[in-house]
């Protein structure tokens, strides 16, 4: 991503960063790039859901380096904003300012393992340095609750016990359980 961020980091004002398992259109596009020439935000990003999970993919200010414990509720007053300050944001379909790029220092994008070398817990992943190394240049991270988009997830289709109604499931609790218990089998009661 860097790579491709540096070949337009000088020829454009802004760079428009998407996943291939993000769902928007034209509207959601237009909507992001209005916010953020009206707000001149450094980067800006809709709300998007984790998969498997559904909790919105940002976390709010001053809880990057130190996440809160449990949930965390806001009010319905913060979505009303047309922009909320957050720490870090997505990818999914998120505009970045290159003044912005420019002032960040390099790399942009590089992952740790944890102390213990694996990339479980305590590691820090390429996206969140990517954030890290941002807000430490002095850009602003912003969500807006204006906008949404979809993430795209993977799930397991099995044919029913009335072999008419499918049996959805996520991959992750496929791994984790095996097969659903609702799904049709031979010798089933």
């Amino acid at each position: 991503l860097q790579r491709c961020m540096e070949q337009f980091v000088d020829s454009a004002e802004y760079i428009l960063c998407t996943d291939m398992d993000s769902f928007w259109g034209r509207q959601e596009v237009e909507q992001i790039v209005s916010i953020a020439l009206a707000t001149q935000a450094d980067a800006l990003a809709p709300i998007q859901v984790k998969r498997e999970d559904g909790r919105p993919m940002f976390t709010l200010p001053g809880t990057l380096d130190k996440p809160p414990g449990g949930s965390t509720e806001l009010n319905m007053e913060w979505f009303g904003e047309v922009v909320q300050e957050v720490d870090s944001a997505h990818f999914g379909c998120t505009l970045i300012s290159t003044r912005a790029l420019k002032r960040t220092p390099k790399p942009w994008f590089q992952d740790h393992p944890g102390a213990d070398g694996r990339y479980e817990s305590g590691r820090i992943d390429a996206d969140i340095w990517f954030w890290r190394q941002f807000r430490k240049a002095g850009n602003r991270v912003y969500i807006t609750p204006r906008v949404t988009i979809g993430h795209g997830e993977w799930v397991a289709v099995w044919p029913g016990k009335d072999l008419r109604t499918p049996v959805f499931q996520y991959v992750g609790e496929y791994t984790e359980k095996g097969k659903p218990k609702t799904a049709w089998s031979v010798g089933q009661s």
